[in-house]
């Protein structure tokens, strides 16, 4: 499974596992690993606006991973609209799939020695709901050759081609589709709807453009954007 660092002769990391963990992610983050720390501890570092912590889950490993990462890597990536609110009722999001990259705590503040690399999905971020801010992420481990499933949102191409837009209006009627990331895929960040040559009504799940090696979850007749005139 190409999800885990191997030390191979000589102590070096096997580089072409690294090569694909990088090729099938879609961006690097670094951790590290969570160990012998106090509530207080981590109270004063969340205080401090300095980490954000998570756990890795998933795998043939027994155990959980606790990590903890730098906050503003994560809230850079909210704030760019990475990560998607999976439920409208509760600050839940999910995010993009990272080559996270695990490192041990160094005693002076500088890059530890690492000690794993995983392909992670962020599958839930928790968000301050007052200021906004992460608080926690909950990774799965994604191996590389094996299918998983992820939420993606969807955006919208050619809407300078749809003539009906210069009467209407775009309402989207779900925030983002599931889909399977079949191995050896480069997950995407999102999916596509064409616009172009569209007339008024509304658009369905198996109208929208995924990217190859992605495949759809959900009904396709689920409809996803509404394309209405205006009164």
């Amino acid at each position: 499974l190409y999800w885990q660092v191997r030390t191979v002769a000589g102590g070096d990391v096997d580089e072409a596992q690294d090569d694909l963990i990088a090729r099938y992610s879609l961006r690097q983050l670094r951790a590290t690993l969570r160990t012998d720390m106090t509530k207080l501890k981590r109270r004063q570092m969340r205080r401090e606006n300095r980490a954000v912590f998570g756990t890795v889950q998933g795998g043939h490993l027994k155990d959980d991973i606790f990590l903890h990462m730098n906050l503003n890597e994560i809230r850079r990536d909210f704030r760019e609209g990475r990560f998607i609110n999976r439920d409208t009722n509760n600050a839940k999001f999910a995010g993009p799939v990272y080559n996270l990259i695990i490192e041990k705590e160094s005693p002076t503040g500088g890059p530890g020695e690492v000690v794993e690399r995983v392909r992670a999905y962020a599958k839930q971020l928790s968000i301050n709901p007052v200021t906004e801010d992460p608080l926690a992420v909950g990774f799965v481990r994604v191996p590389v050759d094996q299918p998983f499933r992820m939420e993606v949102p969807f955006a919208i191409i050619n809407a300078e081609k749809c003539s009906s837009l210069k009467n209407g209006y775009l309402l989207r009627l779900i925030k983002c589709l599931h889909i399977r990331v079949n191995p050896y895929t480069k997950p995407p960040e999102c999916c596509w709807v064409d616009l172009e040559n569209r007339k008024y009504g509304t658009l369905a799940a198996g109208e929208v453009i995924l990217p190859p090696g992605c495949d759809l979850l959900q009904d396709p007749a689920i409809k996803v954007l509404k394309l209405g005139r205006k009164v």
